[in-house]
């Protein structure tokens, strides 16, 4: 995550006792959260849960006004993102976490773009100590797939070549340099909404100008799909990158174009579109689709849809 909070690492994270946890993560106060109830079928507040989210913003916001025009175009964008619970602190190597130390997680790029399944494991060398805020394979794809040459740049020259002989999406205008800001995409996270599948769900959109509402709840990813390149491994598993990122260039190099949905869980219990889309249970509205995180892309699975943030 880009937090410019002075090399703090982060926001501080509690002790559960009185005593300091150290570099046990175990020892740290984990928060615990209580699902809703089946709301839609309710009236007024009735099984609803509310989250505080309280932020610091580094530069100013707001003032912008029909009568008094300034250049501060201020909008923010609420995501979170879930994942299966683990039995323990640090859990997998893909695991959202605090962690324990404040320097940033390891990363080490693919040589080729054909490398085979060992050698992606063999570079993936996860720091089970520090923080994740998004997954290793996430950043990897963002490394490899080709940015998107028709974004505004202003006066700032981006790198054009990643080691792998080309400028990726890791370059944009506010990141011309390729930093890294642990396993954050820096072309998904500078525009909004991204026009990939990512792994991030829309909670709202606090935007400039109320007349940009209807673009951002259309677009965003919890309600579109959108496209992504698909190639395999030689053992016919999916590989989690690519570098192509249109559909006429990724079938051209043997790729297949898939369309890919967002989803607030899944629901194996129905197993064919008839079954799937016709359910009504709590109120939520169900789709057969492939998931973005789907390893065989060819098989649709029934998803609870999600709200337009």
């Amino acid at each position: 995550m880009y937090g410019k909070n002075n090399n703090r690492g982060g926001y501080n994270v509690g002790d559960a006792t009185a005593n300091a946890a150290g570099n046990d993560e175990g020892k740290q106060y984990r928060m615990k959260y209580f699902q809703s109830g089946p709301h839609k079928t309710m009236t007024g507040d009735q099984g609803k849960s509310y989250l505080r989210l309280e932020w610091t913003n580094q530069h100013g916001c707001g003032g912008n006004e029909d009568t008094d025009p300034q250049k501060q175009n201020c909008n923010f964008v609420l995501q979170y993102m879930c994942q299966d619970d683990v039995d323990s602190p640090t859990g997998s190597d893909s695991t959202l976490r605090n962690g324990v130390q404040t320097q940033i997680q390891n990363y080490n790029r693919p040589q080729s773009l054909t490398e085979s399944v060992t050698q992606k494991n063999n570079r993936k060398n996860v720091n089970s100590q520090r923080v994740i805020q998004e997954p290793w394979e996430w950043y990897d794809k963002c490394y490899v797939r080709e940015r998107n040459k028709g974004l505004f740049t202003a006066d700032q020259k981006l790198k054009s070549n990643n080691g792998l002989g080309y400028s990726s999406s890791i370059y944009t205008r506010q990141n011309p340099n390729g930093d890294r800001y642990g396993y954050e995409c820096p072309e998904e996270r500078d525009y909004y909404p991204y026009w990939h599948p990512s792994p991030w769900v829309d909670i709202a959109v606090l935007a400039e100008n109320a007349s940009m509402c209807s673009h951002y709840q259309s677009k965003s990813f919890n309600v579109q799909p959108y496209y992504e390149c698909v190639e395999e491994y030689n053992n016919g598993e999916r590989r989690h990158f690519t570098r192509w990122n249109n559909k006429a260039e990724c079938e051209e190099n043997g790729g297949q174009w898939v369309l890919f949905s967002n989803y607030l869980e899944k629901a194996p219990a129905y197993t064919s579109e008839a079954q799937c889309t016709g359910q009504t249970t709590g109120g939520m509205t169900f789709i057969w689709a492939v998931p973005y995180d789907a390893e065989d892309v060819t098989k649709k699975e029934c998803l609870v849809k999600l709200d337009r943030p």
